[in-house]
């Protein structure tokens, strides 16, 4: 990783799961007794200059080292050794803050970093420079400490007790001794760490709060200290919710208080202004996560404020841009943009606050807003383009809370909003090509197979993320957004990891387009569909893709948008226009592209739902793959079929289902192209799902091929065996309960999907592991005599070490229901298991921890180390069975 050059994205990644399986393999014990050794050399890689040359791949590297710690301490670590690493990471920090020349000198903290910042700008010695590597190379090294801290408290809970109250390991002086660190990016990640202190005990809450309090206000002459103690009263602010103790009303008037000050004395220090600004709309905005019983009291004061931060009229707005130097300038947009900020917090979290008077008076300083948008870049040409990330702050809040509020309370402005969000996501003043990070999630879930995005269901998500191609795919990080610190955290993170503003600016465009789109007239809507063409067809090359990418990202969300407000698309050319966006984009090679624009035909099939227009749409697809000879057009098509099924159902589009399965039967036996297979078996199992009792007539001989490619197939071609798993289960659906029958055509299905069932299970792959048990899940569920538990239920229990997630997460949901209706058997079975272990003379043979506890003794192992909702929800109810 210290070689020459840059690190390919792959390597960091590769290498950093080497070290995980190193260490594991290892074992605990040896990383109980090395742990100081093992923490130096981590931290020590992210603090290399090679590792951190940008900002995105500073990003990369202490999400990578993250990894490393979290699966390492997380998951090999007892209580006492956990308290232990604790111990060590806090000498850790303490030993950066010294370096950086931050000390704790009689109760109040002092900084030696200015007197360094002055010295390197008078003085070129190599010293001086040194130092100011020093911190830069700190704050990653404190972030990957205080996060990794944070998550070891918050995983001991009531135990972690010791840390705090023990004089000599100082957890909470030091945490806060970094809230003045000169980095904005270690000073939000010792917040984190408070906040995790808070909510695993809750009884510190408001000690740190006033504690905070107090400093804000002594310290309210240093940049660093406003800054530092405003992130952490806003993080334990936003704790509050998962505390069972909750807070003191009083605590709510004493956060006002100091935000308004912070906000009034703002300008009378210009080195402090920017500071005192973000700060005290920061808190106000934190305040808002409390609800509407605390925030009630304090609605007036906070509506006045919000109206004073915009000029009042349209004279005054025209009047401000001639006056402000570039300084007063910046200081004005945070200011509105912390405005917005808090706004959006107001309207998230109490709505119920939200009276027809309210929003009228909320809607003057956000039509001011909007207003104020278009008079931006003239501002920008004067003043400079160091404003541009304080003015896409703007737009980024702006866009957040329109997409909260009713749209018709801003109908009068649509059209101004429109052109600002299309100009946004096609990049009409982006010379970037930056794209949007929603596309994965706006298509559907079990496209997952197709666009690779099965590795969000890993326990290594948190770095997989970075090969996704999207710009800055998993480069989250607190100090992109602070906001973020006080906000719900997102399902499946452990730590919030808002996107570079780039791209989370481009994405709330995406987000509030689809929510003003269905509100729009269809003139307007075919002007921009048309507007969408053109701007694809200008771009060239990489450009082309960002640009495709996003309008497909904006059509997808329009098209939800319509769908959840059971309008229709509109007359005759604006589905031509729409359509011939859409059709256009099944024949591009990005598979990405092409997995959006099937999801795409199929939302529209949804929103227009007559028989005559998705008659068209599907004949297109049959004539193309009739003729295509190409893999582009054959899978593209493929999946168009499948998602016109999906989305009109069975009924919706019966008169085309013989064609539909004979073409995709054709094509899954297409074995010069596995790629081919892999589609048209997906978009085949998407039809067997959505057309029920009415695919009946064809499961005998999608059966038949199912088998014979599960047998033809190499077991290299995974994606292929994927789909065969999920043809599979979806033709156990349609046969439902009759596979209980004796008649010989039954008996002959359900032979043969037992055979696929075991099959799948000899694969190496653990995808198609999974997705045999649950086929084997479904079986249970229709013939429960016909399932062999005395070899399932051993299977299912090794599966609960895999390495996994996906493996562990079928296993778990298979013994639930299992247990659910045979829990004495399923007991039994995995105690026979732990019995064969004892007897084996290998003890590699099995790697399993089943003891004298059984079962629901590894259950609860688990629950010490899952952290996957769905798993952990698993794990519980088949708990309550078996105990």
């Amino acid at each position: 990783l210290k070689g020459g050059g840059s690190v390919s994205r792959e390597v960091r990644v590769g290498v950093t799961q080497a070290y995980v399986v190193f260490v594991t393999t290892l074992g605990g014990q040896w990383l109980e007794r090395n742990f100081a050794m093992f923490l130096s050399h981590v931290l020590d890689l992210v603090s290399h200059p090679r590792a951190t040359q940008t900002h995105v791949e500073a990003v990369y590297s202490r999400r990578c080292v993250s990894f490393m710690l979290r699966a390492t301490l997380g998951s090999l670590l007892g209580e006492k050794a956990q308290i232990a690493a604790a111990k060590e990471i806090c000498q850790a920090i303490s030993k950066q803050m010294r370096a950086v020349g931050k000390e704790v000198v009689d109760g109040g903290e002092i900084s030696r970093f200015r007197a360094l910042q002055k010295a390197v700008v008078n003085d070129t010695s190599n010293e001086n420079k040194a130092g100011a590597a020093d911190v830069s190379a700190s704050q990653h090294v404190m972030v990957c400490a205080l996060k990794e801290l944070g998550s070891l408290v918050q995983s001991l809970s009531a135990t972690a007790s010791p840390l705090i109250q023990e004089p000599s390991i100082g957890l909470l002086e030091t945490v806060t001794s970094v809230l003045l660190h000169p980095s904005m990016a270690a000073r939000l990640a010792a917040a984190w760490c408070l906040r995790c202190v808070a909510v695993a005990l809750p009884y510190q809450l408001t000690p740190m709060l006033d504690r905070c309090a107090e400093r804000i206000n002594n310290l309210k002459t240093s940049p660093e200290a406003v800054s530092g103690y405003s992130f952490a009263m806003a993080a334990l602010l936003g704790g509050v919710h998962q505390c069972p103790l909750g807070l003191p009303h009083a605590k709510g008037k004493m956060v006002v208080s100091i935000a308004e000050d912070l906000l009034r004395t703002a300008a009378q220090n210009s080195r402090l202004s920017l500071q005192r600004t973000q700060a005290g709309w920061l808190l106000l905005g934190a305040l808002m996560t409390l609800g509407p019983s605390l925030v009630r009291y304090h609605l007036p004061k906070m509506l006045l404020l919000w109206r004073n931060v915009f000029p009042r009229s349209q004279k005054e707005l025209e009047a401000e841009k001639a006056r402000g130097d570039s300084f007063t300038w910046q200081v004005t947009l945070e200011g509105r943009a912390g405005a917005l900020c808090a706004m959006r917090s107001f309207v998230a979290h109490c709505p119920e606050l939200l009276t027809e008077d309210v929003i009228r008076r909320l809607m003057t300083p956000i039509e001011c807003a909007m207003t104020m948008m278009s008079h931006i870049p003239a501002v920008i040409k004067v003043h400079g383009a160091h404003l541009k990330a304080s003015a896409a702050m703007v737009r980024l809040r702006l866009y957040d809370i329109l997409a909260l509020l009713p749209p018709k309370t801003y109908e009068g402005s649509f059209n101004a909003l429109l052109r600002e969000l299309v100009a946004e996501f096609t990049l009409t003043d982006n010379s970037a090509n930056t794209t949007t990070s929603l596309l994965r999630s706006l298509c559907h879930y079990d496209d997952s197979v197709l666009m690779g995005s099965w590795l969000q269901e890993t326990d290594h998500k948190s770095i997989e993320d970075q090969l996704q191609p999207n710009s800055a795919s998993g480069s989250g990080a607190l100090e992109h957004d602070p906001s973020s610190i006080y906000l719900r955290v997102p399902v499946g993170e452990a730590i919030p990891g808002p996107l570079p503003l780039g791209v989370s600016v481009i994405d709330a465009s995406v987000a509030l387009f689809g929510v003003v789109f269905p509100h729009v007239s269809f003139k307007h809507r075919l002007q921009m569909l048309d507007h969408f063409a053109e701007c694809i067809k200008q771009a060239k090359g990489v450009r082309q893709q960002a640009v495709q990418l996003n309008i497909f990202t904006a059509v997808l969300s329009a098209l939800k948008g319509l769908a959840e407000n059971k309008s229709s698309l509109g007359p005759e050319e604006v589905r031509k226009s729409a359509l011939a966006l859409v059709m256009g984009a099944l024949d591009n090679p990005n598979p990405i592209l092409r997995c959006a624009a099937g999801e795409a035909l199929g939302r529209m099939a949804q929103v227009v739902g007559e028989a005559s227009f998705i008659a068209r749409m599907a004949q297109y697809s049959f004539d193309k793959l009739k003729s295509a000879r190409d893999v582009v057009s054959r899978t593209g098509h493929s999946l168009a079929l499948g998602c016109l099924h999906r989305y009109v159902g069975g009924i919706g589009s019966g008169q085309h289902l013989k064609t539909s399965v004979s073409i995709l039967l054709a094509l899954a036996q297409d074995g010069t192209s596995h790629e081919v297979q892999t589609w048209a078996l997906h978009s085949l199992a998407l039809i067997v799902d959505s057309s029920g009792p009415m695919y009946r007539g064809y499961v005998e001989p999608t059966l038949s091929l199912v088998l014979t490619l599960l047998l033809t197939v190499p077991p290299s071609h995974t994606e292929v065996h994927q789909c065969l798993g999920r043809c599979l289960g979806a033709l156990i659906t349609t046969v439902g309960p009759e596979l209980q029958g004796n008649s010989a055509s039954i008996s002959t299905i359900r032979s043969s999907c037992l055979v696929g069932c075991a099959i799948m299970q000899d694969h190496s792959d653990s995808l198609v592991q999974a997705a045999a048990i649950s086929c084997l899940q479904q079986l249970h569920m229709f013939a429960p005599r016909h399932v062999n538990l005395s070899s399932l239920v051993p299977c299912l229990c090794v599966h609960l070490c895999s390495s996994h997630l996906l493996l562990r997460r079928a296993a778990v949901a298979c013994l639930r229901q299992l247990a659910q209706r045979e829990a004495a058997e399923v007991c039994e079975y995995a105690m026979s298991l732990a019995k064969k272990a004892g007897d084996s003379k290998d003890s590699t043979a099995i790697n399993l921890n089943i003891t004298e506890t059984g079962l629901e003794g590894v259950l609860f192992g688990m629950l010490d180390r899952e952290t996957d909702r769905k798993l952990c929800s698993d794990i519980h109810d088949t708990q309550g069975v078996v105990n």
